[in-house]
């Protein structure tokens, strides 16, 4: 009698892709179990395989996605990377691929896990698409032929890549034993990018004012940007009982290239940070 498979988690309809700063993506799990009717733990017979079909496009051209030694195609079903020796599809067990696992063992467990993230990254303000078909099979590879299972799905969507977040650039500790970070958005809408100069501080200190803090922002030679906004007056403070954050606000014109570093002059002492 042959292996038997089923899965248990897989996609089903339709995936819709969601923008997160510069990247639109979705994520989706493959799982499965595989039984010997002999009642023996040894699945070594049941893999997994995927195939997709589709074109990503930005701002309404496609743009190319190499599978393996050939490219996605938007009308024929091809597997989804390299089989081995270089190991980028999924489900073969001689494989070592860090996105999949055979349990408990890789050569002979009956439960296999997986999971997959198609992506698109641009610049902000791209209009960006996903369009893809997925196959997935469970098969016998003593029986090549021979089908356990099969699954197919979709991720389709749009999006506009709206801004580009970057968590803390950098940080410090102030010589008042304050912590400095600075954190940055791109504004596709006004091609500026808006800066928050964070001092993280305990609750309780009196509120810091604008006027004890100076910034200045430099591109790659060094030379002063444009600074279109600044703080005024009291620092915006928000946290809890033992910590707050007093944020400083910014808004430099530099189009879409992130300045290079940035100088923090605060209560008369001067910090540098790279920002790239």
């Amino acid at each position: 009698m042959s292996i038997t498979g089923k899965f248990t988690n897989i996609p089903n309809g339709n995936i819709v892709p969601t923008v997160s700063g510069n990247r639109l993506s979705a994520t989706f799990k493959m799982e499965a179990t595989f039984t010997n009717p002999s009642g023996s733990d040894d699945c070594a017979g049941g893999e997994y395989r995927q195939y997709v079909k589709g074109v990503f496009k930005c701002n309404g051209k496609e743009v190319t996605h190499q599978l393996c030694t050939t490219y996605l195609s938007k009308e024929n079903l091809q597997e989804d990377g390299c089989p081995p020796e270089k190991c980028t599809a999924y489900g073969y067990r001689s494989c070592d691929y860090k996105k999949q696992e055979y349990t408990p063992t890789r050569d002979k467990g009956c439960t296999f896990s997986a999971d997959d993230t198609p992506s698109i990254t641009s610049n902000p303000g791209d209009e960006v698409e996903i369009d893809l078909s997925f196959v997935g099979q469970l098969i016998d590879t003593k029986k090549p032929d021979k089908i356990l299972a099969q699954a197919i799905w979709t991720v389709k969507g749009t999006g506009k890549l709206v801004a580009q977040k970057l968590s803390t650039v950098e940080d410090t500790i102030t010589k008042t034993n304050e912590r400095l970070s600075v954190q940055a958005i791109y504004n596709c809408e006004t091609d500026t990018w808006d800066f928050n100069v964070i001092i993280s501080r305990p609750s309780g200190l009196p509120p810091i004012h604008s006027s004890e803090i100076e910034v200045q922002f430099l591109d790659a030679t060094g030379k002063l940007l444009n600074i279109l906004t600044a703080q005024r007056g009291q620092l915006t403070e928000v946290g809890g009982t033992n910590l707050k954050s007093a944020v400083a606000m910014y808004q430099v014109s530099t189009g879409k290239t992130l300045p290079a570093s940035l100088f923090v002059k605060f209560r008369e002492d001067t910090y540098s940070m790279n920002l790239q």
